[in-house]
């Protein structure tokens, strides 16, 4: 005959880790996230990849949002590679004024009827895609956290 003697208290424990561990899972898919977009953020200033931040929306939902307000339009584009495929050109004034920060009137004032905008960078989508390839082993590495495995 073979006995078994189970450990209530301690299958109590793991029981108790397997609640937190979507929560886990949850919190290193938004690090991940982050991390990501920080690493594929254009960097002019530093300002947008510097910019990320995890927002706690409910206990298994969180956000990484930019305070940096023209990520959207590097990420999507302006102008003729933008959503209105259209010049940029100016609503209540004859020209358009701006400094560019590149090339060859970097730092100067200049003057243009329209401009032909930026192409899209697409690096939001491009991080979504990376963290969405690493989310097995994302989940892999909260088990291990929790120390389910």
């Amino acid at each position: 005959m073979v006995r078994i003697y189970l450990d209530v208290k301690e299958m109590n424990n793991v029981l108790d880790k397997i609640d937190d561990l979507d929560e886990t899972v949850v919190n290193n898919v938004a690090t991940n996230l982050q991390a990501n977009l920080k690493m594929e953020s254009p960097v002019d200033e530093g300002k947008l990849q510097g910019s990320w931040t995890i927002f706690n929306d409910g206990p298994l939902e969180k956000t990484v949002r930019t305070a940096a307000n023209y990520a959207e339009y590097v990420n999507d584009g302006t102008g003729l590679d933008g959503p209105l495929h259209r010049k940029i050109t100016p609503k209540t004034k004859k020209a358009l004024k701006f400094k560019p920060s590149k090339g060859p009137f970097k730092g100067k004032t200049v003057f243009a009827k329209s401009v032909k905008g930026i192409k899209p960078r697409r690096f939001v989508e491009k991080s979504m895609e990376r963290t969405e390839r690493r989310i097995p082993e994302l989940v892999i590495q909260s088990i291990n956290q929790l120390k389910l495995g």
